[in-house]
């Protein structure tokens, strides 16, 4: 808020540009800033010293005025920056601020005014007395020059009779100055109407009434407006909301339109409006929705035969019976044969239960042999195969290198825990081996072909050479079979063990193992 009121004056050693700090009224007879201003207040005020003085807005905050706009100053306009001393810091009204009354013009008219009553000005510099005139009829005025007090307007004739009306509805004037309120208007107040027609708006929108002619469905009978009798397909009696609708009237066409694929029914459990419902809801509301039922004719009604066990079939009783599930007859081959080179998913196909898993792991490496005395390196071990997690064909071990003084160590022979039936065994001394399993061709040592074979160490050096030593040879791969049941198993994960490497020297290096095999045969 803007403050402006007399005999503010303070001290201040304020020094610079910043706030003046306030010390307090100049003497007795003036009062400090903070006595007449708020916090965030603001107001005009003039600064001077010695030599120094400056006109400026001023906010007062936290006992200390925040120096603003510059009005003037011994600065040519600027914050002056004070130096030491005792400085008068006074609340004024700056010199740039004051407007002098002008003579002469409005001032003057208004001083010329002779008359009592409501000064009005009608043009630049001219002014006039007037005074209130009331009407006629319905309002009085009292003071209507406002000398005595206000001019007060007072309602009179027709207007102060309808103003006492303390009811609600259609207000008539029934005698001069006389007035009712009342809720209904009689027959013979409303506009005469043409034989035959009605009083209202047929337009739709916002209209004054009309006469409207009666349409075909209506009509006047025993001076009460009736409906007219109906014919067509759906018929009334005159003066009758009671429909009928003839027998066989209602059309395909004339239904509600039909989702695709679907058939107007109630399935809801109880009496209900039809719906539009796909035959696969109508078939699970009558018959469960269990996968694998098979609808049939009973004796007297169809019914649903549910899901029998895997690897059942269903038989026919001839006429005259139901339909059963019966356990498949004996004998037959296998219902699928799955071969596996590189890992993968089986997927059981749809009745085995019982599945025989064949296979083998991947074949160890062979070791490196050496013409000098110096360590070789040593074949890898093959992988696992795998068939989930009911079936491992352990992988062949390494062959290990020569160390220089003597030959490699043969790999050790792969297990065949868990398995129905195996055939494992260690590496040979200078070779490798590959089993004979189910159609997989056995080799003879240091064979480089065939499925989870052993791979051959490397050999010595020629005859002539001071040192001859042969690497070790890798183990084959675990060669076997297992019975699994997989009734309660839809897939499987199938790992083809890795060949193992053969330890390498650029010479007499060791060879390579074979890589695992799996076949998967359901019944």
């Amino acid at each position: 808020m803007l403050v402006y009121t007399d005999r503010v004056a303070e001290t201040s050693a304020t020094v610079g540009t910043g706030n003046i700090a306030l010390a307090g009224a100049l003497d007795a007879t003036y009062r400090a800033f903070a006595a007449v201003m708020s916090n965030g207040d603001t107001t005009d005020i003039c600064i001077f010293g010695v030599d120094d003085f400056e006109t400026c807005r001023a906010t007062l905050s936290s006992g200390a005025l925040v120096r603003g706009t510059v009005y003037a100053s011994t600065n040519g306009g600027a914050h002056v920056d004070f130096g030491a001393g005792v400085k008068t810091v006074i609340m004024c009204l700056p010199g740039a601020l004051a407007v002098p009354l002008a003579s002469g013009g409005d001032l003057n008219a208004i001083e010329a005014l002779s008359g009592t009553g409501i000064a009005v000005r009608i043009a630049a510099d001219t002014w006039v007395v007037r005074s209130l005139t009331a009407p006629a009829a319905g309002i009085t005025i009292t003071n209507p020059a406002g000398i005595a007090g206000n001019p007060t307007f007072t309602l009179a004739n027709d207007l102060a009779a309808l103003e006492a009306q303390t009811g609600t509805g259609i207000a008539r004037r029934t005698g001069a100055d006389t007035w009712s309120v009342g809720v209904s208007v009689s027959y013979g107040e409303i506009q005469n109407v043409t034989a035959s027609r009605l009083l209202g708006n047929p337009t739709g929108g916002v209209a004054a009434p009309s006469e409207i002619s009666l349409g075909a469905t209506l009509a006047f009978g025993s001076g009460a407006l009736q409906t007219s009798a109906g014919t067509g397909d759906v018929t009334w009696s005159a003066n009758s909301y009671a429909t009928t609708i003839t027998n066989g009237a209602v059309t395909n066409a004339k239904l509600a339109s039909a989702a695709n694929q679907t058939i107007k029914s109630n399935i809801s459990g109880g009496a209900a409006a039809p719906a539009d419902n796909t035959l696969t809801a109508i078939l699970d509301n009558a018959f469960g929705s269990t996968q694998g039922s098979i609808i049939h004719r009973g004796a007297s009604v169809w019914a649903a035969l549910g899901p029998g066990t895997a690897g059942q079939v269903l038989q026919t009783q001839g006429a005259g019976a139901n339909p059963i599930w019966a356990n498949a007859a004996g004998g037959g081959g296998p219902r699928k044969i799955t071969e596996f080179k590189t890992s993968g998913t089986w997927t059981r196909t749809a009745g085995a239960t019982i599945a025989i898993v064949v296979g083998v792991g991947g074949g160890g490496g062979g070791g490196a042999g050496t013409s000098t005395a110096v360590a070789q390196p040593n074949g890898t071990d093959g992988g696992d195969t795998t068939f989930g997690a009911l079936a491992t064909f352990g992988k062949g071990l390494k062959g290990n290198g020569s160390n220089g003084a003597a030959n490699g160590a043969n790999g050790a022979a792969a297990s065949g825990a868990g398995l129905d039936m195996f055939f494992s065994r260690g590496g040979f001394a200078g070779g490798g081996y590959t089993p004979a399993w189910l159609g997989m061709s056995e080799v003879s040592p240091g064979g480089p072909s065939g499925f989870g074979y052993g791979g051959s160490g490397g050999p010595g050096g020629p005859n002539d050479a001071a040192v001859s030593f042969t690497g070790g040879g890798g183990s084959p791969g675990c060669a076997g079979m297992k019975r699994v049941d997989i009734s309660a198993t839809a897939s499987a994960t199938v790992t083809i063990g890795a060949a193992g490497t053969g330890g390498s020297n650029g010479v007499l290096s060791g060879l390579a193992g074979g890589p695992g095999y799996l076949y998967v045969i359901e019944y």
